[in-house]
């Protein structure tokens, strides 16, 4: 079965996506600079308003647009977010943190999985450019650490290439062998999804409200 997670950036949205029957959503914000955390307020209300209509709902932890090598204070930002969010009762969470070589930040990220304290962990540097080639002991790692989810952005082609469906068959492969759900996301539209979808063995997907 097809499920797609929205990705909302504001209440407006998480309200009119739960409308259309969405059942989970992502809120971020700035999504066109890839997505940053949204503010403390609107995860609240967005929230409280998916749960009182039994949507689950995550929230993308980001304390910044660009690489994913943050520096000790912009980890802090995300360790005091994830705290607060966890307070908020939101059900799961994603983030990601890369050395200044493109490795995963192991000691980094085992410190924001302790303050996500048990929410349902995604993984991702970003939601608007494709991300590198998904290394053994990365995916090892996430999995070890209880990630359910790894956030693939598209490329920027508009059309789907036969390259780009062989190298995501690929990662959900191996991600699936470490039982974590390859999530694509960054569609141009809601044809591209589909070609995908029904290209590909890939159940779920991240979408703009308007690709419902």
């Amino acid at each position: 079965m097809q499920i797609n997670e929205i990705i909302v950036q504001n209440y407006a949205e998480v309200t009119a996506a739960v409308q259309q029957n969405a059942k989970r959503l992502l809120l971020v914000s700035d999504l066109a600079l890839g997505g940053t955390t949204p503010s403390y307020g609107t995860i609240a209300e967005a929230t409280r308003y998916a749960h009182d209509h039994n949507v689950s709902i995550s929230i993308l932890v980001r304390p910044r647009s660009g690489s994913a090598d943050y520096n000790d204070a912009e980890i802090k930002i995300m360790d005091t977010d994830l705290l607060e969010i966890q307070k908020l009762g939101s059900d799961g969470v994603v983030f990601g943190v890369l050395t200044q070589s493109g490795n995963l930040d192991e000691d980094a990220m085992a410190n924001l999985v302790a303050a996500a304290g048990g929410m349902a962990l995604g993984f991702t540097t970003g939601l608007s450019r494709p991300t590198a080639p998904i290394e053994d002991e990365a995916v090892l790692w996430l999995s070890d650490n209880d990630f359910t989810r790894y956030y693939a952005p598209m490329a920027s082609e508009r059309e789907l290439t036969t390259e780009t469906i062989s190298s995501l068959m690929n990662a959900n492969q191996k991600l699936s062998e470490r039982n974590i759900q390859l999530i694509p996301t960054n569609f141009h539209s809601k044809a591209e999804m589909t070609t995908l979808t029904d290209k590909t063995n890939i159940s779920q997907t991240a979408i703009l409200p308007s690709q419902i």
